[in-house]
């Protein structure tokens, strides 16, 4: 069982990772866009309406974000919810029952500590 969640843990902490990198990918795109519009392409006047509706884009995602799942919009808030999210679609999707196996990890702990008490 332990050798489960492990397995479940690392896949929830890549994909979670997975999940960061493209979103630090959008962000860095935008601002690549925004470059090459305005210093390349076009200029300042054009860009700029685009550059409004790209930061508009970001502050609803944000706010959503924060709406959805109480976190803090920043890179940990995001990577526990990501982390989470898939770990809890894991668990369900193998059939595991992690309360149950808090619970028994628990009673252990204390049988464990009975048994040194009366050592």
């Amino acid at each position: 069982m332990l050798h489960k969640l492990e397995e479940i843990e690392r896949y929830a902490d890549r994909s979670a990772r997975r999940a960061l990198w493209s979103l630090a990918t959008l962000f860095v795109s935008q601002f690549a866009l925004i470059q090459y519009g305005t210093f390349v392409a076009f200029s300042w006047d054009i860009m700029e309406p685009f550059t409004c509706g790209m930061t508009l884009f970001d502050t609803l995602f944000g706010y959503l974000f924060w709406i959805k799942s109480g976190r803090p919009y920043s890179l940990d808030g995001l990577r526990e919810h990501f982390f989470e999210k898939k770990k809890a679609r894991m668990m369900k999707k193998r059939a595991v029952d992690y309360e149950n196996f808090v619970r028994t990890e628990e009673a252990i702990e204390i049988i464990r500590k009975r048994l040194q008490e009366l050592e």
